[in-house]
Parts: C-alpha cells; structure tokens; sequence
C-alpha cells in the first residue's frame, strides 16, 4: 500500500494508516488499537472523505482488523455529518472488514450494512473477501 495518511495518539502509537493499494483504484484504510476518543477517530474517519475527494476514487476497504471497543460516542456523528460527506464524494463501494472484538462489531454492522443515495457499504469478516468484492465492482 502507498500509505499517504498516518496518523499517530499523543503517546505516539499510529492508530490509521490510509493510501492506496498498488495498482488498483482502492483506497485502503487500517484502523489499531483500542477505542480512540472522539477526536482522532474523526480526524481519521474525515482523512478518508479527503482522500476520496483528492484521488476521485470510488472504493475503500476499511481494515478494522486490528482495532478493538466500542465506539458509541462517534455512531450518531458518522451516521450524519461523515455520511453526508461521504456521500459528496465518488464513492460507491466501502468495504469494512470486521474487527475480531465484539464490541468493535455491533457498531459496524448497524453503520455499515446498508445502501444509501448509492453509496453500497458492506461488511466482512475477511480481508479477501472484501478485497474481492471492491476489486470486482
């Protein structure tokens, strides 16, 4: 992956790496580590809207595979204000592979598991297999 986001937590940890994978149109996305404040998560969840916007891109494969709890604070604002802008960008197939932790996935499953205006957003819990399915959209 060219990674052209990574962001780092106040203890130095990088918790989101985003860029794209080589030699196709898709923009990767990996999430680590434990439930982030409101914040970082946001600032990460909004590179990925400027980051479609740049590269006029119309898939992501968001891999939570390594990031663990819950994330209540953030659903109502992704629901609304990052969907919105999400919805301002080309996108048209996200791909989020599930998080092994169960509280990481009841929020995914309610936020990611839908059509809307579109916009095909599905849930995984394998990296090929959402690797796959953007590669074949």
């Amino acid at each position: 992956m060219q990674k052209i986001v990574t962001l780092d937590s106040a203890t130095g940890k990088t918790y989101f790496e985003c860029g794209i994978l080589k030699d196709t149109d898709i923009i990767r996305c990996v999430w680590s580590g434990d439930s982030l404040d409101f914040d970082l998560t946001k600032n990460a969840a909004n590179s990925i809207v400027r980051l479609l916007k740049q590269t006029g891109f119309s898939k992501v494969l968001d891999d939570n595979r390594k990031g663990f709890g819950d994330w209540p604070d953030l659903a109502i604002w992704l629901k609304t204000e990052w969907m919105q802008a999400l919805k301002e960008t080309n996108l048209t197939s996200y791909a989020h592979v599930l998080s092994p932790d169960f509280n990481a996935k009841l929020p995914a499953y309610d936020l990611f598991n839908q059509t809307t205006d579109g916009i095909d957003f599905v849930t995984f819990d394998s990296f090929n297999a959402a690797y796959n399915w953007l590669k074949n959209r």
